[in-house]
């Protein structure tokens, strides 16, 4: 069996000897994902088989019903007899056009007007009771077709030049093989239906995907980031070709694009700027394809998502003579050198709770929650049991904890915001990796979320959002 890409499907015409293929399965053609895609939405690489329409092998049911013109260019020949009568646009050779009737019956049909001119193209075809400007028409036997047009629908794939790829509905097992970049795989086995057989490799991927975010190295900008994104391979779906495919750390929702490929070179965040805080890490996410992207921190790896950081190496704000710029206390104004989208330097605030967090586009998203949270370690339950007391007059107690659960969350809170970022801010919820900074351990510690309200009014300029979240569970010595 010859595989191709639906889209190189002309290519299966050109076979020497199509019976012969037919005889080693005929072709299978394949249809692929986008280049890049979410990998938390379906990955879809679909298979359908098909047999050439030749000596020994025909379509059943309807079936297309070519409409060619002779070698000598005098008559219409049909590739089967008219089950219906037609109508037929064609251009002689003179230029001139014509419009004809055909009575059904038929296998070839000559014009008698022509005045010694050919046809030298089948314009259109219809029905008898159908207008004309069509390419195809279809009654309950046959799709009539104007030769010089490559009919396709769900059962067949035909050429301009009139050849039949008519799909094989026999049940097979077929296999897909889905490489890591480090040439192992994991291999996907399904069954065919109605000649399709489908593979959604978005379970497998998703899984090569880092669990953590990586560090950033002491001395890089630009980190390619695997937790993020990850690249996986697919071969001889079209010959000997393989190709490479990025699927990212996203999801789409009902009614949005899972393709990422309009997002190559845009920052994967929906906040409309970002916030440094003194003291706190910050960097922003960007996608890039197959060619090579120039950040404002360096340049990107392809087909990948890497993270950029971003520093408080501010620059004093100069005039155009040189003099330092300063505020009305007198201060030298400092700001952020260029970066893809805008940053805003804060002070550390009085209570700091940092997060980040893998937001829906498969960047990386951070947010201050400054003013004030409440912390609520508590005992959910103690397990006891009652010891055996043989003399009270000796006994510290006649009842003992073997068990206890605990429970850690923090409350946390935002006000006043805008639309843009409240949009953004409300989906930290919904994300697969939560991380907070914690201050006393000087890492970033994996949370989840216990309890969320992302209500809001429309009619409101500005909104809340309110998180309990679920610190990791207090051990104790039982």
């Amino acid at each position: 069996m010859r595989n191709l890409l639906r889209t190189n499907y002309l290519t299966a015409f050109a076979s020497s000897d199509k019976g012969a293929e037919n005889a080693s399965g005929g072709i299978a053609l394949w249809d692929t994902p986008q280049l890049i895609q979410n990998a938390y939405n379906p990955l879809m690489f679909t298979r359908t088989k098909y047999l050439h329409k030749t000596g020994g092998y025909e379509p059943e049911g309807m079936k297309p019903n070519y409409i060619r013109i002779s070698s000598d260019g005098k008559t219409l020949i049909f590739d089967y007899v008219l089950a219906s009568g037609i109508r037929v646009s064609i251009t002689d050779s003179a230029s001139v056009k014509h419009q004809y009737t055909i009575g059904e019956g038929r296998a070839s049909w000559t014009p008698t007007d022509l005045a010694g001119a050919t046809i030298a193209s089948v314009n259109s075809v219809a029905l008898s009771s159908d207008d004309f400007d069509a390419d195809f028409a279809s009654d309950t036997s046959y799709i009539y077709v104007r030769i010089g047009y490559a009919y396709r629908d769900q059962n067949y794939m035909c050429s301009a030049d009139g050849q039949v790829l008519y799909k094989n509905n026999e049940v097979e097992s077929t296999e897909l093989k889905i490489y890591k970049t480090d040439g192992s795989y994991q291999k996907l086995t399904a069954e065919s239906f109605n000649g399709i057989t489908k593979f959604d490799v978005s379970a497998v991927v998703r899984t090569w995907l880092a669990p953590e975010l990586a560090d950033f190295p002491a001395d890089a900008n630009v980190m390619s980031e695997k937790a993020l994104s990850v690249r996986y391979i697919v071969r001889q779906i079209n010959g000997t070709a393989s190709y490479t495919y990025l699927a990212v750390n996203g999801v789409a929702q009902v009614g949005e694009n899972p393709d990422r490929s309009a997002d190559v070179s845009r920052i994967l965040t929906k906040f409309s700027k970002l916030d440094l805080y003194e003291g706190y890490d910050l960097d922003y996410s960007i996608i890039s394809g197959n060619t090579t992207l120039q950040s404002a921190r360096g340049v990107l790896q392809t087909l990948a998502i890497s993270r950029i950081r971003v520093d408080n190496a501010a620059v004093k704000l100069l005039d155009e003579v040189g003099n330092c710029i300063q505020d009305e206390q007198g201060n030298d104004i400092e700001i952020l050198p260029a970066l893809d989208i805008p940053v805003f330097g804060h002070c550390k605030p009085s209570n700091p709770f940092y997060v980040r967090w893998i937001n829906q586009l498969g960047g990386v998203d951070y947010y201050m929650f400054a003013r004030q949270q409440k912390h609520q370690p508590q005992v959910k339950s103690v397990s006891v049991y009652a010891p055996f007391v043989e003399n009270p007059l000796y006994a510290r107690t006649n009842r003992k904890a073997y068990a206890m659960d605990t429970e850690n969350v923090v409350t946390v809170g935002a006000e006043l915001l805008n639309e843009t970022d409240f949009n953004a801010l409300r989906w930290l919820a919904f994300a697969r990796k939560i991380e907070y900074y914690d201050e006393t351990l000087v890492k970033w510690i994996s949370l989840s979320v216990s309890k969320f309200d992302g209500s809001f009014n429309t009619k409101a300029d500005t909104h809340t959002v309110e998180v309990t979240f679920s610190l990791p569970k207090i051990n104790t010595q039982f």
